[in-house]
């Protein structure tokens, strides 16, 4: 017993440190280092990372100075939510703590369920207490949080109920059809709150003559797209392209009747596509008359700016998911090559994982063949329901593909998946595709 009672007297000495002595590594970035300079210019999307950090700090001064481990528990929070928790060892014969030097945290986190959508805060905060303290010492950082999506989509409907659209073959003549009006031409309210679910206040485009212009600056601050559009494959030179919506004589002829044939008219065409051609110094360019084309790469250059994410100059995200429902359009040019897939997920990386044919949470998906209006139903309900509850694109798009197969629906080719198939736009990444995440964050 009295042997016991000098160990103790022996270890408490040994602690003896004035309460309060700390460094702080706010945050502790793996990559960018300690400081403000470590500190992202923005959160992000399922791959967020945060990192901080608590030390013992020296006393005394020369032969003097001494360091003693001082820290017994530290948690770390978001936005005042307790997230993890650590405790030092314990004595097992003395049943008392054995302080540290240090403790720490490293986190991945769903930037969107804690900083909402659009433009928020997200604050990281670490709470750590020493020996023999009573009440912690914290310290903490904050940063924008930008999470939000696009939905893009155009229809066209007479006051009979008449969706006119048409084709234009641009290496030849003008072909014009027309086909009873159905609502799924048109962005949804119900694929709308699907986004609203996974904590996304989506911007959404259906009017029926929106300029390509306005579709790729409406990029800017999104994190995720979903567009539906008419598509070509690459042909007479061109690259695979998507039709904008202005491409819709509706849309320059307001008063257009009715009657059938329609008249023959003149009107512009814009088209969307990856980088064409080489470089993308300019937003678009004019190949005939009334015809342009609107590159991608262009826009995506001018809203990301220099460096990689999460710590580029402009502070703009990169596109975790763009989802092009479009006929034709994954031919050539997939994951980070200039082509509508490359150019999308631009600059294809973040600092952590450096550019990669397979960016991390970054993807794209396209289809080879046609798409059918008729599975767009389908495509809300099913796919966009197994990523919200934290599958990966690639299991979502699965699921959909056997949920069509099982309805005996006609829908065309399968789903292209370029990128990162692992990718998630609700709840924390995980790098399987096959696993299904459950949390919003986890620890690195």
């Amino acid at each position: 017993m009295y042997l016991r009672s000098v160990l103790v007297l022996v270890l408490v000495a040994t602690w003896t440190h004035a309460i309060g002595a700390l460094g702080w590594n706010v945050p502790n970035d793996p990559v960018m280092g300690v400081g403000t300079n470590a500190i992202p210019e923005y959160f992000s999307g399922c791959n967020s990372r945060a990192f901080i950090s608590a030390y013992t700090l020296s006393e005394g001064e020369g032969e003097t100075q001494t360091l003693t481990p001082s820290i017994v528990k530290s948690q770390l929070f978001i936005n005042d939510e307790l997230i993890e928790e650590q405790n030092c060892p314990v004595h097992p014969t003395l049943g008392i703590p054995l302080p540290l030097f240090s403790m720490g945290h490293s986190i991945m986190f769903d930037a969107a369920h804690y900083g909402g959508a659009g433009v928020g805060t997200i604050v990281i905060k670490q709470k750590v207490w020493e020996y023999g303290s009573t009440s912690p010492a914290e310290n903490s950082y904050s940063v924008s949080s930008k999470s939000d999506a696009i939905l893009a989509g155009y229809h066209s409907v007479d006051a009979n109920g008449y969706a006119w659209y048409s084709y234009v073959d641009i290496w030849s003549t003008t072909q014009w059809a027309w086909t009873p009006y159905s609502a799924e031409y048109k962005i949804s309210n119900a694929l709308t709150s699907k986004f609203a679910q996974m904590d996304y206040d989506p911007d959404v485009l259906n009017s029926m003559n929106w300029a390509a212009s306005t579709f790729l600056s409406g990029w800017s601050g999104k994190n995720n797209i979903f567009v539906a559009l008419h598509g070509a494959p690459a042909e007479g030179g061109l690259p695979p392209l998507l039709f904008g919506a202005s491409e819709d004589p509706w849309s320059a002829y307001p008063g257009f009747p009715s009657a059938w044939p329609p008249p023959t008219a003149s009107f512009p065409l814009e088209l969307i596509i990856g980088t064409y051609p080489e470089p993308a110094t300019t937003p678009s360019a004019t190949i005939a008359s009334n015809v342009s084309l609107w590159r991608i790469r262009y826009y995506r250059i001018a809203q990301i700016g220099t460096g990689l994410p999460p710590f580029n100059t402009s502070a703009e995200p990169p596109i975790n998911l763009a989802f092009i429902y479009s006929c034709e359009v994954a031919s050539g040019g997939g994951n980070s090559d200039p082509g509508i897939a490359g150019d999308s997920l631009y600059p294809n990386g973040n600092v952590y994982t450096a550019v990669s044919e397979f960016p991390e949470n970054q993807s794209a998906v396209m289809f080879e063949e046609s798409v059918q209006i008729a599975a767009a139903t389908a495509l809300r309900d099913h796919c966009y329901y197994w990523m919200q509850i934290g599958y990966s694109v690639r299991r979502a798009m699965d699921k959909w593909e056997d949920y069509m197969a099982d309805s005996d629906t006609v829908f065309g080719d399968s789903a292209d998946v370029y990128g990162d198939h692992a990718t998630r736009i609700s709840r924390v990444y995980l790098p399987s595709y096959l696993s299904q995440s459950t949390t919003y964050v986890r620890s690195l």
